[in-house]
């Protein structure tokens, strides 16, 4: 018994060491993995945002960052301070939120067009695909460009073969079928080019023409508008970005929203993001869909298991101001801005939608301006025309003082060309009424009745009216003549007709499989005889009826010009066609 208890006794002694040295090499490995943790890279909780994890609902996430500023020709593309910077930032931040980032800075053109194949590589069937731009972009004929940093743009022709098309990346997203697609462009800053290319469409970027289904795109200004750079470490789009990025609604619209109102804040309302895409994707795309964020809150010592998703969640319903502001967005007029801020004067886009306002108004004010010069323009040159004698351009000088159209409204100058046009057309009516023409003899007339174009002269009236009489008579007088003549022609002809027919019942009674045919030329001939007879009395008493015609329709000077100028052809001669 003495020496079984002696032999527990050793056992447990050394159990007991056993324990101890098992603790010591824990504590150790602890002990040295503290240096580790303290060198560790920030994280979300270093920028004030503590992230309480669950197991992610998504898939793979992919994003591509790329920030341009230190470029190798500043004649042609000036150095940015922060594209490097905001580069980095944005990285880190979507790192936080759970995306495999390819990060890059101060790419050549080569390396861009490899970064971008790389990212259209990784990004095949995943759950959201992000590409992220800072630094010098450029439009020409409505496509989009981004500068690399070893280009050295002198013309226009070089921007598609020394910059990268957005496309390209565009065609790589729409290529990877990403369940959303989600594209940020702080690439609208100011550059020496602008103005120097023959499309004069440098300024900013343009608006997307397409894009693959499910993409938001974001710009950091209106198309055509031009970005700040920042005077701290990021951008000022950038810098709203990673405010909005610490905020409590992490959906993309919330971001994009709150995004855009430090965006319109820090630039005293000058500058204003541009977003283009689909509400449901803004609405549904969660940039933390596995994490709960909150901005300013301290980490727990240890992490605290969130509850599980439910399978079906219920359906968020937006309230009634948000789902006035979506639809107002859509219309993007001022009438529709205008009726959310008077139901929602204080409203959460209250701000958003005055500074819509406001440039629309100052777009369509643009546009006045420009019209009113291209019109005062034309104006000018059809003045000149018009004092040239050009009777085309004395028409549209009487409707631009009628209307007040690039010059100043002034009936009495529409009413000089308007009379200077019918003086011109009077003296070509009685140029060929001299001639003998009836229907110009009858209007001349009417102008001397009615003092239009010519000076009025009762008189003068009467004697035309006399000479058409006279020409008429003398008309209706020869076109008697010529149906007699018809006439003795078409009873010639039916006695040819009627001998005919009994030439052709003899022969039929003698042999009646025989049929003897009339003259094809006989029986043309006399209907058409007959058929044309009446037309020449028709034609002449609507000439007489002419008569009765006044110039009270003659004022439109439309049907003026054209009428005093064009020649037609009648019966194989020419003869001229008057008012």
């Amino acid at each position: 018994m003495h020496i079984t208890n002696a032999f527990v006794a050793k056992v447990t002694s050394l159990h007991r060491r056993a324990r101890f040295s098992r603790f010591v090499s824990l504590a150790g490995l602890l002990f040295c993995a503290v240096p580790v943790l303290a060198a560790a890279p920030a994280t979300n909780q270093d920028r004030g945002i503590a992230v309480v994890k669950r197991e992610s609902a998504g898939g793979k996430r992919v994003a591509l960052v790329i920030g341009n500023g230190v470029y190798k020709f500043s004649d042609s593309m000036p150095v940015l301070a922060n594209p490097a910077n905001d580069a980095e930032d944005i990285a880190a931040a979507l790192r936080g939120f759970g995306f495999e980032v390819i990060e890059r800075k101060n790419q050549t053109k080569e390396e861009m067009d490899t970064a971008i194949y790389e990212f259209g590589r990784k990004i095949g069937d995943s759950e959201a695909a992000l590409f992220y731009y800072a630094g010098h972009g450029l439009q020409i004929k409505g496509q989009n460009f981004l500068v690399p940093v070893d280009a050295k743009i002198e013309s226009e022709a070089q921007v598609p073969y020394k910059s990268v098309n957005l496309n390209q990346l565009l065609d790589e997203m729409e290529n990877g079928k990403s369940r959303a697609n989600i594209v940020m462009l702080d690439a609208c800053r100011n550059n020496p080019l602008t103005g120097k290319f023959r499309s004069g469409a440098t300024r900013g970027l343009a608006a997307p023409t397409s894009a693959p289904k499910g993409t938001v795109i974001v710009y950091a200004t209106d198309p055509g508008g031009v970005a700040a750079d920042g005077d701290g470490r990021n951008g000022l789009f950038t810098a709203g970005l990673l405010a909005a990025f610490k905020g409590k609604d992490l959906s993309l619209g919330g971001v994009l929203t709150r995004a855009s109102e430090e965006v319109e804040q820090g630039s005293e309302r000058r500058q204003t993001p541009y977003i283009n895409g689909p509400a449901t994707l803004q609405k549904n795309f969660h940039f933390a869909p596995g994490s709960v964020a909150v901005a300013g809150a301290e980490l727990e010592s240890e992490p605290v298991e969130a509850a599980e998703p439910p399978s079906s969640p219920a359906p968020v319903r937006e309230d009634a101001e948000t789902v006035l502001w979506n639809e107002v967005q859509k219309g993007n007029t001022a009438e529709d801005y205008d009726a959310y801020l008077a139901k929602f004067p204080k409203g959460k886009y209250s701000a958003l939608a005055k500074r819509r306002v406001q440039k629309l108004q100052e777009q369509t004010a643009a546009e006045t301006r420009s019209r009113l010069i291209k019109e005062a323009d034309e104006a000018r040159s059809t003045l000149s025309a018009a004092e040239a004698g050009d009777v085309d351009a004395m028409e549209k000088m009487t409707r631009y003082y009628d209307a007040g159209i690039g010059v100043a409204k002034d009936p009495a100058k529409a009413a000089k060309w308007r009379d200077k046009i019918e003086s011109i057309a009077a003296r070509e009516q009685l140029r060929v009424a001299q001639s003998g023409n009836i229907q110009a003899m009858l209007k001349v007339a009417a102008r001397y009745d009615a003092g239009l174009g010519l000076k009025k002269d009762p008189a003068q009236a009467q004697a035309w009216r006399a000479k058409a009489d006279a020409a008429i008579a003398s008309e209706a007088a020869q076109e008697k003549e010529r149906i007699k003549e018809r006439k003795v022609d078409q009873v010639s002809f039916l006695g040819e007709t009627k001998r005919l027919l009994k030439e052709n019942e003899a022969a039929n009674q003698n042999n009646p499989s025989s049929i003897t045919a009339v003259p094809s030329t006989v029986v043309s001939g006399l209907v058409g005889d007959m058929v044309s007879a009446p037309f020449r009395t028709t034609e002449i008493a609507m000439i007489k009826n002419e008569a009765a015609y006044r110039p009270s329709t003659w004022a439109k000077s439309d049907s003026m010009i054209a009428r005093a100028s064009r020649r037609q052809h009648t019966d194989g001669s020419t003869t001229e066609n008057y008012l």
